[in-house]
């Protein structure tokens, strides 16, 4: 039977009780507090920590009340199909707690539109630059150069694939680069910039038509990962014999490479990728393997098109 009163029943919590009793309590609840008091809105508005916009867009208006009232978020996404321009307020805000920014449906601004400059990602403002460690542009169509990237100098992770950048020269900037990922980009053709990028432990650069040289990477000493199928033009894998770490090499359809004896200075290789490779290099396979004793010998004795990695049974 529905109580006919049921504000008699309402129980009266002091302010100090109830932040007491924030650690308890899920997120609806949090949120149905909201409205409770000035101080319990800064409490809730200030403990949201990952935000992201709706798919059908958002307004200029609407990200910059975000911004403004949530300065906890750590985590934004948003999905830009309307006008590039509603992403102005990043230029301005003062958030200096945000680590991961992902842009989806993100295409360049429209020639005319002065707050950013054609083809680029959008103005980031210098807190927001000061904290970002993510940034993920992934299939951002127009975007062809990222200049407000070279600003983030605790910049850890940036995805871009799919995305027309030919210029990585802003990477020089972001020593702390752990992680870049540019598949499937085929205007750029220098990885040169990766020389001030030390940390790099993955680099995705997966049919980047365009490159033909890694040997950016010999100053990457603690790259475990490199991704470079459809790299048609790299014929030299000398750079790799400064990367002691490397782990993971995959490098289908790179019909230039003829040698794989830089690869005898990576003792911790454990998976190689040389499907629709030069044959030559299938034979040059067992001596990889007395340096990098991970690898392991197929079962097949057709090496052509396989790729040699460690077994189960050797990974306990």
């Amino acid at each position: 039977m529905e109580d006919p009163n049921p504000a008699a029943h309402a129980v009266l919590f002091s302010q100090d009780l109830l932040v007491e009793m924030w650690p308890l309590l899920d997120a609806p609840a949090k949120a149905a507090l909201r409205g409770v008091c000035r101080a319990m809105r800064r409490v809730v508005d200030g403990s949201i920590k990952v935000v992201a916009s709706p798919v059908s867009g958002f307004s200029a208006a609407e990200l910059t009340a975000v911004l403004r009232c949530w300065p906890g978020v750590t985590d934004l996404t948003l999905h830009v199909s309307n006008a590039a321009s509603t992403l102005v307020p990043l230029a301005t805000t003062s958030l200096t707690r945000l680590k991961s920014l992902t842009l989806r449906e993100f295409a360049a601004e429209q020639p005319g539109e002065a707050w950013a400059t054609p083809g680029g990602m959008p103005a980031l403002s210098v807190n927001l630059a000061a904290t970002l460690q993510v940034i993920d542009i992934s299939s951002c169509v127009g975007v062809t150069f990222i200049d407000a990237v070279g600003s983030c100098a605790q910049l850890k992770c940036l995805r871009m694939p799919c995305v027309g950048v030919s210029d990585l020269s802003p990477l020089a900037a972001c020593s702390q680069l752990e992680e870049l990922s540019m598949c499937d980009d085929h205007l750029v053709t220098s990885l040169a910039p990766l020389r001030a990028c030390p940390k790099l432990r993955v680099i995705d650069a997966s049919y980047c038509v365009g490159v033909t040289s890694i040997d950016a990477v010999d100053s990457c000493v603690q790259l475990r990962c490199l991704r470079m199928p459809g790299c048609c033009g790299v014929s030299d894998l000398s750079p790799l014999a400064a990367c002691s770490q490397l782990e993971e090499l995959w490098m289908a359809d790179t019909g230039l490479v003829t040698s794989l004896a830089p690869l005898r200075a990576c003792p911790m290789l454990r998976k190689l990728d040389l499907r629709d490779c030069q044959p030559e290099l299938n034979d040059q396979v067992a001596d990889l393997q007395l340096a990098c004793t991970q690898l392991a010998h197929p079962s097949s004795v057709r090496l052509v098109g396989l790729v040699y990695e460690l077994q189960p049974s050797m990974m306990h």
